[in-house]
């Protein structure tokens, strides 16, 4: 796909923590406008290539950092090998003409990301009252001089507090000096505090986005 490529054979490669890797193949070229690395390893094995050599080669190829994985057997692969290897976006080529199970790759980058959210927000009020005079009420009912309450613990959250790096139950309370009225559900009540709860969540995300061949 790119005539301008570039293939070196035997190459020592630098990983991302500074470890030197050998590689049989290396492929350097472009891909809709974007560097590509490729690797190859060749196996000259008596036997079929298992999965266990797939995932030693899958983490190799992931902290070099290289978008196109190839693998090539002299005596093919174990039907658990390719499995991982389809799995993994690694390509399997093999010698054998008479083996139809080879496992194609994909070109394109892996893109690592950390998502932070809010999650199970819910509002709780403090009546003036020793009796709360409702139980249960719609959250996005409750309004302060027709503002909506929600909406302020929500701007707090995705401004003052994003940046939360470690998950958990938080709750922000905001308690009034003296009894406010406040509307929920179209009624209006006295209260000295309104909280608002949410649970951080952070997760991990993976993304490969390639062509598959």
């Amino acid at each position: 796909m790119d005539p301008n490529s570039i293939v070196t054979h035997n190459e020592i490669l630098h990983d991302r923590v500074g470890n030197d890797r050998q590689c049989d193949v290396v492929i350097r070229g472009s891909f809709a406008g974007r560097p590509i690395l490729g690797i190859m390893e060749c196996k000259d094995l008596n036997k079929k290539v298992g999965p266990d050599v797939v995932e030693a080669f899958s983490k190799k190829a992931e902290n070099i950092g290289a978008n196109v994985r190839i693998l090539v057997s002299k005596k093919g692969f174990t039907k658990s090998a390719l499995n991982i290897a389809k799995h993994e976006n690694i390509g399997c080529l093999s010698l054998l003409p008479e083996d139809p199970m080879q496992a194609g790759f994909s070109i394109g980058d892996t893109w690592y990301g950390v998502v932070q959210i809010w999650d199970s927000i819910r509002l709780t009020v403090k009546f003036a009252t020793s009796v709360e005079p409702i139980n249960t009420f719609r959250p996005d009912t409750l309004k302060i001089n027709q503002q909506l309450i929600g909406l302020w613990f929500m701007k707090k959250l995705f401004t003052a507090y994003n940046e939360v790096q470690v998950e958990g139950k938080y709750m922000l309370v905001v308690s009034f000096h003296e009894e406010q009225k406040i509307e929920i559900e179209g009624q209006i009540f006295s209260v000295l505090g309104v909280a608002c709860s949410a649970d951080r969540i952070i997760r991990k995300k993976k993304e490969v986005d390639g062509l598959v061949r």
